[in-house]
């Protein structure tokens, strides 16, 4: 089994890094919030030792090298990022596994360009297509999103998540996996890079550019129907997106497999990853 290394990604006029392992088709792993491609250290060796290559980049914005100058962190925009790694990769098509935001752009990527995906699984973020199904059978599941409403604010959230040694991040880790506790050097890594030039306000306009009057290409893509494979899998204690809506999103959806993890909140990669990787990998390998 090769061992981990890290690659600079240079696209576009920006640069990011990516541990990359491994031999065989290519898996593709996007993080989410507040997060980085450290997340995946678990599930990088084991998908190494079942006959993948892996790559797993820091998204746009998540390090001063990759703070788009047009401030662009549209979903479109970012879901291209990752056809532009493909191509730099010399990939045609890939696997591509996300959590939170980074399932958000495994679903749009999937509507993007389905010829390039070979199967999607999203972690804690569920198919958006049935959405307004999914607001009215779960209405009570949009409260634990305040924080979106904050991250609207520019400045103001800016200064919020990084108040008091990043708190507002660990409370966010806290609520979202009820009863896990990530370690320590995890989050100081998360806060140090949100604390660089121009990072916090990046990863903040994710949440802006989903908001906003532009926001329509993204919204289609989302709302598009599932056009690959995809494997959708939650925590069933997550706090922040409520794993009863992942039955209902891959209700009419022929194309999705849901699953859920018991004793796993939103970061179900690090809660349970051996439960994780025995559903990841026999569907990867189809």
């Amino acid at each position: 089994m090769t061992s981990p290394r890290t690659r600079v990604l240079a696209w576009e006029g920006l640069t990011t890094r990516a541990t990359v392992a491994g031999e065989g088709p290519l898996v593709l792993l996007l993080h989410g919030f507040p997060d980085q491609r450290q997340t995946w250290d678990h599930q990088v060796p084991a998908l190494v030792a079942a006959g993948f290559r892996v790559v797993a980049p820091d998204l746009r914005g998540y390090a001063p090298g990759s703070v788009p100058p047009d401030g662009d962190c549209s979903l479109s925009r970012l879901a291209r990022d990752v056809l532009a790694w493909m191509d730099l990769l010399g990939a045609e098509r890939a696997h591509v596994a996300g959590h939170d935001w980074g399932a958000a752009i495994a679903w749009a990527l999937a509507a993007l360009a389905p010829h390039r995906v070979e199967r999607v699984c999203a972690l804690a973020v569920p198919p958006l297509s049935n959405l307004p199904r999914m607001v009215r059978r779960h209405p009570t599941a949009l409260l634990p999103l305040w924080y979106m409403a904050l991250f609207q604010v520019p400045g103001l959230a800016e200064r919020a998540l990084l108040a008091r040694d990043g708190a507002l991040v660990r409370l966010l880790w806290r609520r979202w996996s009820p009863g896990f506790s990530a370690p320590e050097p995890r989050l100081r890594s998360i806060i140090d890079a949100l604390s660089q030039p121009g990072v916090a306000g990046a990863v903040l306009s994710y949440y802006r550019a989903l908001a906003s009057p532009r926001s329509a290409p993204d919204w289609r893509l989302l709302r598009a129907p599932v056009a690959v494979p995809a494997l959708a899998i939650a925590g069933a204690r997550d706090g922040c997106l409520d794993p009863a809506l992942l039955e209902t999103a891959a209700a009419s959806q022929p194309s999705v497999r849901a699953a859920v993890i018991p004793d796993a909140g939103h970061f179900l990669h690090l809660e349970q990853p051996e439960a994780l990787h025995a559903l990841l990998i026999p569907w990867l390998r189809g």
